[in-house]
C-alpha cells in the first residue's frame, strides 16, 4: 500500500520531490488530506494526472479542494479507511477543521499529523484513548502551547516535530533524548522489530523544501516505512 499524506503546495514540487527520492507517483492506493490549506492540498492535481479516479480521504466539508479526476471521500468520525490505516475523524478547530492518520504497524500506533490545528496534545490523547499507546507521532505541531506539548510528549514514545512546529517545540523535543527523531525532507524511517524499532536514514538530492507531506510507504521489508518527501 502506497499512500501520500498531504500533497504540498504545488504539483511541480510534489513531482520534483518524488523524482528526487526515486519514488513513483503512479500506482497509489489512495490519498489522505489532513486539512484544506493550500500548502497541503496544492499538489493534488499531480496525483489526479497520475492516478485518475483514486479516492482522497478529506475532513468533513473539505471536498471542494479535491480537483477533478479524483474522488473526494469526506470522513466525519473515526474510521478505518484501509486495512491498518485509520482516520481520527474530523476534529473541530480554529481556523480550520483537521483529521490525522493512524497507521498500525504490527500493533504499534504511528500517528501522522498535518498542522495539528486542533492541538497536538489533544490529537495524541484522542488516539491513545481509542487505539492504545502512541508509538510515534510525526508531523506539524503548529507552535504548540506548553500544555499541548506536555500532553503529546506524555502520550507518545517517539516524537518528530516538523513543518509548522516551531523552534521552541523542536528544542523541547530534543530534551527527550533518544525519544526525539529529527527529520528533514528525504528522511526515511522504517518501523521494524523491537530490537531496532526505528531505523532512520537520509536520502535524496535536489529536493525542494518549501512544502509539506508525508508518505506511508512500505518500501522495504520493514513493518512500515515513512518517507518524508517534503517537510518545509
Amino acid at each position: 500500500m502506497e499512500v501520500p499524506f498531504d500533497a504540498g503546495p504545488s504539483p511541480e514540487i510534489l513531482e520534483n520531490n518524488y523524482r528526487a527520492l526515486n519514488l513513483k507517483l503512479e500506482g497509489l492506493s489512495f490519498a489522505f488530506l489532513s486539512h484544506p490549506h493550500h500548502d497541503h492540498c496544492g499538489g493534488l492535481p499531480a496525483i489526479a494526472r497520475t492516478n485518475p479516479g483514486i479516492e482522497v480521504f478529506v475532513p468533513a466539508g473539505a471536498a471542494y479542494c479535491v480537483p477533478d479526476g479524483l474522488k473526494a471521500v469526506e470522513v466525519k468520525g473515526i474510521e478505518e479507511v484501509a486495512e491498518d490505516f485509520w482516520s481520527t475523524g474530523t476534529l473541530r478547530s480554529s481556523p480550520v477543521d483537521e483529521q490525522s492518520a493512524v497507521v498500525k504497524a504490527d500493533g504499534r500506533n504511528v500517528l501522522l499529523v498535518g498542522c495539528s490545528h486542533p492541538g497536538v496534545g489533544r490529537i495524541t490523547e484522542l488516539v491513545r484513548s481509542r487505539f492504545g499507546d502512541v508509538f510515534f507521532v510525526i508531523g506539524g505541531f503548529h507552535q504548540p502551547s506548553e500544555d499541548q506539548l506536555r500532553k503529546a510528549f506524555s502520550a507518545a514514545t517517539y516524537v518528530a516535530p516538523a513543518h509548522c512546529s516551531g523552534d521552541e517545540a523542536k528544542r523541547r523535543a530534543r530534551e527527550l533524548g533518544e525519544r526525539f527523531v529529527e527529520v528533514r525532507t528525504g528522511t526515511s524511517i522504517a518501523i521494524e522489530d523491537d530490537e531496532r524499532p526505528l531505523v532512520i536514514h537520509q536520502r535524496g538530492r535536489g529536493v525542494a523544501l518549501p512544502a509539506f507531506a508525508w508518505g506511508s510507504l512500505p518500501l522495504t521489508r520493514a513493518l512500515a516505512t515513512l518517507v518524508v518527501f517534503s517537510a518545509g
